[in-house]
């Protein structure tokens, strides 16, 4: 009696080899130490990306009701061999094709330029709130300043330019529309009314465009250049200085360095974007080289900001420590940085 023996061909072998890479990859992304055990995980380098180190546990409880599959299943995909490459990948053919960028609420413009699609709306005055809150705000204010004034603390709103208002030249044309009464016009108009302290960022902004040696505003940032943060710094420094009758430490610079690569947060963007290949900034940026007085006897004025990230920049450079005595920023004013 014959017997047949199943053969499987070429091909076959070839699949179940590939079905097998992903598995096989997976474990090479671990990094062998002093033991067999002792693995450490080398995650994706996302920008962005949060992904949990726990892998799920198992209960009769989590089984039952349909959680463990679903946490195991997340976790087997920000675990994949392939996942920073797969979302490398997808983002650029998004933003090649199709000019999108993968990053929430982010939009691009032209010459490559990305904008927040708040800071578009608060160009064209889609995010008014109406003169009657801004008038109940900006009240608010003056007592509060009236009052912190008995006291010897001095209270200062500052008034900062967005992206939209940095580069409006940038916008793509189908967010083109009438510009509208806007929050900002309106507040710097009832400010001034009221006699509330303010710095008019804004303002400043627009005297220094047209004469300014680099742009305040780089295409893959969502904040200011470092060059602007500098220039806003000594704004600061001396609107403190004559509202207080003080004498602060000052940030000065007599070189700069001229650079087509971002530096600082001048690419923040940028690293969000996940692309698989590196964009060229394709703009020359200007880097002073800062000096800021260490002087004991002039840093003694204590400032304390409640803001946004747009402040980070200042206290990246070292102002807070340096120039305002070590003065708090209260991020959103629900975190200590």
């Amino acid at each position: 009696m014959a017997v047949r023996t199943k053969t499987y061909s070429s091909q076959t072998l070839l699949a179940l080899v590939f079905l097998f890479i992903p598995m096989i990859v997976t474990y090479l992304k671990y990094t062998k130490k002093e033991s067999k055990e002792d693995l450490t995980y080398n995650k994706p380098n996302l920008v962005g990306l949060v992904i949990s180190d726990n892998k799920p546990e198992f209960s009769l409880k989590n089984w039952l009701d349909g959680s463990y599959q679903n946490e195991t299943d997340d976790y087997d995909n920000d675990h994949w061999a392939f996942k920073e490459l797969m979302v490398r990948l997808n983002n650029q053919f998004y933003y090649k094709a199709f000019n999108q960028i993968r990053v929430n609420q982010f939009v691009s413009g032209k010459e490559n330029y990305v904008f927040a699609e708040v800071a578009i709306q608060s160009y064209f005055g889609n995010d008014f709130i109406g003169e009657e809150k801004i008038n109940q705000f900006l009240h608010k204010c003056k007592v509060v300043q009236d009052t912190l004034s008995k006291k010897g603390i001095s209270l200062i709103l500052a008034y900062a330019p967005g992206k939209g208002i940095g580069s409006p030249t940038y916008i793509e044309d189908k967010y083109s529309q009438p510009i509208h009464q806007t929050n900002r016009e309106v507040m710097t108009k009832q400010s001034k009314e009221l006699g509330i302290n303010h710095i008019d960022l804004i303002d400043y902004f627009y005297q220094i465009k047209d004469t300014c040696k680099s742009p305040l505003y780089a295409r893959f940032a969502h904040h200011w250049t470092y060059y602007f943060d500098c220039l806003a710094s000594q704004k600061i420094i001396k609107y403190i200085e004559k509202l207080r009758n003080v004498d602060l430490p000052d940030v000065t610079w007599a070189e700069v360095e001229i650079s087509d690569t971002a530096r600082s947060r001048d690419n923040d963007v940028l690293k969000s974007m996940n692309l698989y290949t590196k964009l060229e900034q394709g703009q020359p940026l200007v880097y002073p080289k800062i000096q800021i007085e260490n002087d004991t006897i002039k840093n003694k004025t204590k400032v304390l900001t409640i803001g946004d990230s747009y402040w980070y920049g200042i206290v990246y450079l070292g102002v807070p420590q340096y120039c305002f005595s070590g003065g708090q920023f209260w991020y959103y004013n629900n975190r200590v940085v």
